[in-house]
């Protein structure tokens, strides 16, 4: 007799919440790498000291260490996406998440076509949300 080995692979429920804070952070870091970049842009012309060459090669380990960690958050959440089941419910959008998209987009870090994508809801869903009231 033999035995064929069954393989069952779960896939992953995912929200969509769940995908849009992990993009968040992705983006997070994003900005924080672009803060870096732009450091490192005015320290390569305004080197006088030796002290200065020192803080330049700190700052340039640090950016190369960002660098390497936002890959590394991309590539995971890419992997997240191609492997989850994700999960676009009809029902309604919890407040929790609405305060989230409300506070997001007036820390003006976020547009609301971004903050809509990141979610998987519409455009105008976002516009009511941000132009309504403060969620409770």
């Amino acid at each position: 007799m033999t035995y064929t080995t069954y393989i069952q692979q779960e896939q992953q429920q995912v929200s969509r919440e769940e995908l849009a804070r992990s993009r968040q952070a992705i983006t997070e870091m994003e900005h924080h790498y672009s803060n870096y970049e732009a450091q490192v842009r005015m320290m390569q012309n305004n080197m006088k000291t030796d002290e200065d060459a020192l803080k330049y090669a700190n700052l340039m380990l640090e950016l190369n260490r960002c660098r390497d960690n936002l890959r590394r958050h991309i590539d995971s959440y890419n992997e997240l996406v191609r492997i989850a089941n994700v999960q676009f419910p009809t029902t309604r959008l919890s407040d929790q998440v609405k305060r989230e998209i409300y506070h997001l987009y007036h820390s003006n870090r976020y547009t609301q076509v971004q903050l809509a994508q990141q979610y998987g809801i519409e455009q105008s869903t976002v516009s009511k949300i941000v132009n309504g009231q403060p969620p409770a």
